[in-house]
């Protein structure tokens, strides 16, 4: 059996908000739903395969999938030793969600709600929904983070810790050959300027970006029941180009190592349509351009043929092997931005939408 620590179930590529750069292309009228009865035997079937320490259920919005606590509970069965989450951007929570609730609330701590706030003028929108769906009274923590209202505000020595450990390990896996050790946090001082700019607006690595990428709130309610909600109001440039006349898209025509070099979601491997996927844009890119006017020439169909994710039939070998290279580019970087400077977003439920192919 192979061990890999955490893997997202892409259940949905609908979404009710319109992030601009969105990485799964759900910003626009991206369509369908990934019924858990119709994957269930795919699952069963990795599950033998596979370990995990960790799943994350998402999209698009999982929860407008119908059968998003099939999916949850399904998964948990499978991999019962593996803690898990539903990543949400909160507006569809409801006390329609109380079988949820209860989910989390029987777990007792081992699993949790996680949303992913995308706009900072819609916090307290937010934070209603949130308190008419937890049991007061509620304990509430602040999460490196200095301006928003309703917590104290707060940095603990543990937090600390792990902003050092993700700074550690991620100048670990970027750094040149040429580069000093990075050891602590306070060596970060002293790395020579260029390498300082080469970490922060190629590769988004820096004490002060870690910091800011797990601020939010940790929200426990009355039974013990988890929310978190995380800042996530800037993203990197999407593969999507839209058309100004609205009539379709072109994907970016980048040097796949330099689009890999700035990817945030190069680490962020998936589960879709019942195979493995290096990330979520990689394996969305075949169903986007069936649904959607996209302008490929020979050399991007010819990507989109060979591209191959992990599937159940790969043998033990053939899967390690896949994963040994999972974090490595691979062709279809080629449609993502070699640009990564980040841009603050105010996403809204007023979505574009863009003509769909006639089948």
């Amino acid at each position: 059996m192979i061990h890999t620590p955490v893997l997202a179930f892409h259940i949905t590529n609908q979404c009710n908000l319109n992030c601009t750069h969105c990485q799964t292309m759900s910003n626009y009228n991206f369509s369908g739903h990934s019924l858990w009865e119709d994957h269930r035997d795919y699952y069963i079937e990795w599950s033998k395969k596979i370990s995990l320490d960790y799943f994350d259920i998402l999209g698009g919005e999982p929860l407008l999938n119908p059968t998003v606590l099939d999916w949850f509970t399904g998964i948990a069965d499978l991999w019962p030793n593996a803690k898990g989450k539903i990543t949400s951007n909160g507006y569809a929570l409801s006390k329609k969600n109380k079988k949820f609730y209860d989910i989390l609330k029987n777990s007792n701590g081992k699993h949790w709600l996680e949303i992913s706030h995308h706009n900072p003028d819609t916090i307290d929108f937010l934070f209603k929904k949130i308190n008419d769906w937890i049991e007061g009274p509620t304990t509430i923590k602040y999460i490196n983070h200095r301006t928003w209202p309703h917590a104290e505000d707060y940095l603990t020595e543990d937090e600390s810790e792990k902003v050092e450990i993700e700074l550690k390990n991620s100048y670990q896996r970027i750094r040149g050959d040429d580069w000093p050790d990075l050891n602590s946090i306070n060596d970060w001082d002293s790395l020579p300027d260029w390498i300082k700019e080469e970490c922060i607006h190629r590769h988004h690595v820096s004490p002060t970006i870690i910091t800011n990428s797990n601020r939010g709130w940790k929200i426990v309610d009355s039974n013990g029941v988890i929310v978190i909600v995380r800042l996530a109001h800037e993203f990197a440039p999407g593969p999507l180009i839209p058309k100004e006349d609205q009539s379709g898209f072109n994907w970016h025509q980048s040097d796949p190592s330099l689009a890999h070099d700035v990817c945030l979601q190069r680490f962020c491997h998936e589960f879709y349509n019942g195979k493995i996927h290096k990330c979520a844009t990689a394996g969305h890119f075949e169903e986007f351009q069936k649904q959607f006017n996209v302008d490929l020439n020979e050399v991007d169909l010819a990507i989109l043929k060979n591209y191959q994710p992990a599937t159940l039939d790969m043998s033990e070998e053939e899967l390690t092997a896949w994963f040994g290279i999972i974090t490595d580019p691979i062709a279809q970087c080629r449609f993502c931005s070699e640009g990564g400077q980040c841009t603050s977003i105010k996403a809204t439920t007023k979505k574009i939408f863009f003509p769909k192919k006639i089948n």
